[in-house]
């Protein structure tokens, strides 16, 4: 609109909570579509869109609310609460010496064994709420794939249309993000109890070699799941061959996912970091950057060598290496009729 040729849109409170409002559109000095994904130019996009990663970052916690609901019910604060013995062994010492005369060795074996301590006890509410924390299966899937299609269109260098573009990928592939949701959520736990408990049992070589073998599992498997959500509002593939792909991608792009393994791994110990020096700031990270900015230095890391093996061959008519099981549809920008 030419100077003074049109009058200035009035400031209003809904204007800057419309989802559909019009975008900032993208600078002259933008960065090239076409250009090296590097290490300068993650910061560049970071931080031009530190309030993009601010609002997908509160989209994972809220999106993902039963986690919040299960947590509630873990804390504690609905359990019921009662004095007991602190010791396991009260109970047996107290029926061997209870129609016994009492002597100083048992008296001196009855009052170390029953220091008292406060027990919770969780009441049916306690259980409901940790029930509720299952309907993270069906909601965590969906959730990562709005996300993850706003992610991939910020590291493509694309204007954002924010809330439209997190819905449309949501509506679009909800049903194939749930069932790869609840495969994710299922298989990250379980690697995570097996990192644990390997970890409190090491020890012998044995256990030592099964913790290393269980540590790499677990890492081969976060570089995977960079490529499964991509592909899945990027391409039309059977959730086999998403799966396959993701395990091939995790090895031929090694270099760059360990890159953002490595800067995850960064950003949650400075996270504890903060908690330890001073916890209402280390607090907030988690509520601010932590989960977007882990999620899109993933999609960061994966997007380059998607695009150079399934997307590049298919525009240039040329095979790509190595070549997906099927050949996949790219189905990006298409209308939703």
């Amino acid at each position: 609109m030419a100077k003074g040729t049109g009058k200035k849109k009035k400031f209003t409170l809904y204007n800057i909570f419309n989802p559909d409002r019009d975008g900032k559109g993208v600078p002259k000095s933008s960065y090239n579509p076409n250009a090296p994904r590097n290490l300068p130019l993650f910061f560049k996009m970071s931080w031009r869109n530190i309030t993009n990663l601010f609002y997908l970052n509160i989209l994972l916690i809220v999106g993902n609310f039963p986690v919040l609901i299960f947590l509630l019910g873990l804390s504690g604060n609905f359990n019921r609460t009662i004095p007991t013995a602190s010791s396991l062994q009260y109970g047996v010492f107290y029926g061997l010496f209870k129609n016994m005369p009492l002597s100083p060795v048992s008296g001196a074996l009855l009052g170390v064994y029953g220091i008292p301590t406060i027990k919770q006890i969780p009441t049916p509410i306690t259980y409901v709420l940790l029930g509720m924390g299952a309907l993270v299966l069906f909601t965590f899937g969906p959730i990562r794939a709005g996300t993850t299609y706003v992610m991939r269109n910020i590291v493509r260098g694309e204007p954002l249309f924010f809330w439209k573009d997190f819905t449309y990928a949501i509506k679009r592939n909800w049903k194939q993000a749930m069932a790869l949701g609840i495969i994710d959520v299922l298989a990250f736990l379980l690697l995570t109890f097996d990192v644990i408990f390997f970890l409190a049992n090491t020890g012998s070589f044995g256990t030592n070699m099964l913790f290393a073998a269980i540590v790499v599992i677990f890492l081969y498997y976060a570089m995977m799941r960079f490529y499964v959500y991509i592909m899945v509002v990027t391409f039309d593939l059977k959730i086999r061959k998403i799966i396959k792909n993701a395990l091939i991608f995790a090895l031929v792009n090694i270099k760059r996912n360990l890159a953002a393994i490595v800067g995850i791994i960064v950003l949650y110990l400075f996270t504890y970091y903060l908690m330890l020096v001073f916890f209402p700031l280390g607090i907030m990270v988690p509520f601010v950057i932590l989960f977007s900015g882990s999620a899109f230095m993933g999609t960061y890391a994966a997007w380059p060598k998607i695009k150079e093996l399934m997307i590049d061959p298919l525009e240039q008519d040329k095979p790509a290496v190595p070549e997906p099981e099927e050949e996949p549809i790219f189905r990006d920008d298409v209308s939703d009729e």
